[in-house]
């Protein structure tokens, strides 16, 4: 009975063994394959991220775009005005041209921010107000009306206006500040967080890889002793048989 249940303990520790190996060899694929997966996601968070920001840059520009058409426009009109130089008139139609192409833009792009968008509808009536205000004097001027051009230009309806245009594209352009500094904050958490799942995949794949390695070792370990065992056991097989010949002989 004792040899039994020491036979029978022999038994149940290389199983046990074996068994440890399995669940941590599993264990380690599992942890590579969530590290590739997080990292993956990871990625492609990055991207949505990178678009995020590129779009924001976008609106800005198109922010600041707007503000220098309405600029350009209104430097085109006063020049004309005080030197009743129609070369002004080129920059200043080409400004009144950008500002409605470059609206529209900026609209598109803020399609799906109804905050944004509302600032920017807001500056509408601003807008068509200035740009018939520009409209008029220049239109007094070419008619040969200079006095009244004039005081319409020293009026401080053109001045109010830009100033209301002007803080309108601003709250729009600031709003984006923040949101480009929140979008960076999480861009540099995204990489650290990239960066801890990349060491975390490779120290699974190291630690499955020396799981196998040491698995691998020991099997050829085992094997060569069991080789050289059955060597050892042939050659006495031999002597033994080569010595009961010799005797069977005399």
């Amino acid at each position: 009975m004792l040899d039994v249940s020491a036979q029978s303990a022999e038994f149940a520790r290389p199983r046990r063994r074996g068994m440890v190996r399995r669940v941590a060899i599993f264990a380690s694929l599992t942890l590579v394959l969530v590290a590739v997966a997080a990292s993956l996601y990871l990625v492609r968070t990055v991207d949505n991220q990178l678009a995020d920001i590129a779009k924001t840059y976008e609106i800005r520009r198109q922010a600041r775009e707007l503000m220098l058409a309405v600029v350009d426009a209104e430097t085109g009109q006063r020049g004309y005005l005080i030197t009743r130089d129609e070369a002004y008139l080129a920059p200043y139609n080409v400004a009144i041209g950008n500002l409605s192409q470059t609206y529209q833009s900026l609209l598109a792009l803020l399609g799906d921010n109804p905050a944004q968008q509302a600032r920017i509808d807001a500056l509408v009536p601003d807008l068509d107000s200035k740009r018939a205000e520009m409209a008029r004097t220049i239109e007094l001027m070419s008619s040969g009306q200079s006095a009244e051009a004039l005081a319409l230009l020293r009026s401080d309806t053109g001045q109010q206006l830009m100033e209301r245009i002007r803080s309108g594209l601003q709250e729009v352009i600031g709003e984006e500040d923040e949101k480009l500094i929140d979008r960076n904050g999480r861009m540099q958490l995204y990489r650290q967080l990239t960066i801890v799942t990349i060491l975390a995949a490779l120290g699974a794949a190291a630690i499955l890889a020396y799981a196998l390695l040491s698995r691998t070792q020991r099997k050829v370990a085992a094997l060569s002793e069991q080789q050289s065992l059955l060597r050892s056991q042939n050659e006495e097989l031999e002597a033994h048989v080569r010595a009961r010949t010799v005797e069977a002989e005399e």
